[in-house]
């Protein structure tokens, strides 16, 4: 996925292009195919792109619409391309070349703000609206992908990562009381109460399924989907339930194996990565594509202390998934001389805050 972000100063009292490539250091050490930037006097926006799917790699990003005065800069898998073009009455000779990033912008143009709600799949994006002076961004139904931001008297600052906005002039690294109470407080792996808090104060991130509009004037938060309030679904026989799960399902799954490179899939010995794993490889058997499947083992010697109910070495049923589809191919990882503090320092640089799991 792109990594992404920005700066605008509506009272020009920073200077956006000094402070914008200093924060874009700050994915120096990120795997990725190239990098791009936009900016003017009062707004500075960034790209980094990673090319994973087909239309990814002839995607420009950040992209300025000289028609419309919008700039947009985006992270973006959109699964619903096929019915996105229908809504936008685009033709679908256009499927395979339009790319993710022009149809949310286009989204965007049609619907505004509630654009997200027509959008599925794994998605951040921000629109600056350079003629009216406004910045909207928004994040994906179950937030797939980090987004965060701040802002200060007359700047607002969004970016995929923490790291990036210490190069803002005036913003100190000082630690959120509330983040630090609740993550020590909450017995389970749950770190927050409030989850648009981080572990720094005065830096936010967007929630899934959120859309922040801003403007010298004010900031608008709007959640605008929310999966308790979905009209249920209704059919007459068992056997139709089973019918639209398994459309759903194998749609789902056709989806995350779009891409122009490898696929591969975290697998254990049960039912929910297992099921994933097989439809995924029954589907790129038929393109004649292969599946890595990764899965911890334990170490050679290990002595099993897990109590009823527990396995610690689940490839007996892993084997027995692969035996079944002849493209799947198996890594067994056993973490020789490592524990759970071993690399500690390396997760808390990619995770960017402590961590209970």
């Amino acid at each position: 996925m792109n990594l992404i972000c920005g700066i605008v100063d509506f009272s020009k009292s920073i200077n956006v292009v000094e402070t914008g490539n200093k924060m874009v250091e700050a994915f120096s050490g990120y795997p990725g195919d190239k990098v791009n930037c936009w900016h003017n006097d009062w707004c500075y926006v960034y790209c980094h792109h990673q090319h994973i799917t087909p239309e990814s790699v002839k995607d420009t990003l950040p992209f300025y619409d000289a028609d419309s005065g919008l700039v947009i800069t985006a992270s973006a898998i959109v699964d619903n391309r096929k019915e996105l073009l229908d809504l936008l009455g685009i033709k679908d000779s256009h499927l395979n070349e339009i790319s993710d990033s022009q149809l949310i912008l286009k989204a965007y143009k049609k619907w505004g703000e509630d654009c997200s709600k027509h959008i599925i799949g794994d998605y951040c994006f921000a629109i600056i609206d350079i003629r009216d002076k406004k910045v909207v961004c928004s994040r994906d139904h179950t937030g797939k992908i980090c987004f965060y931001y701040t802002g200060g008297s007359s700047y607002f600052a969004f970016s995929s990562i923490i790291k990036p906005f210490f190069s803002i002039p005036g913003l100190k690294k000082s630690f959120n009381n509330q983040w630090i109470a609740d993550f020590l407080a909450i017995p389970t792996v749950i770190h927050e109460l409030d989850a648009s808090l981080t572990v720094y104060r005065d830096i936010y991130e967007v929630l899934p399924a959120e859309t922040l509009a801003v403007t010298p004037e004010k900031t608008t938060k709007t959640i605008y989907w929310n999966p308790l309030m979905l009209p249920q679904i209704k059919f007459k026989k068992d056997e139709e339930y089973d019918e639209a799960f398994r459309e759903i399902f194998f749609e789902a799954v056709r989806c995350r194996t779009r891409s122009i490179g490898n696929v591969g899939i975290m697998l254990s010995g049960g039912l929910d990565s297992g099921s994933v794993a097989s439809v995924a490889a029954m589907q790129m058997e038929a393109e004649g594509r292969r599946l890595k499947a990764y899965s911890a083992v334990p170490f050679d010697g290990y002595r099993e202390h897990l109590g009823d109910g527990f396995i610690s070495d689940e490839s007996n049923y892993i084997n027995e998934i692969a035996g079944k589809y002849s493209n799947i191919d198996i890594a067994y990882n056993k973490a020789e001389g490592k524990n759970s503090f071993t690399d500690i320092r390396q997760f808390i640089d990619i995770i960017e805050q402590p961590y209970k799991t």
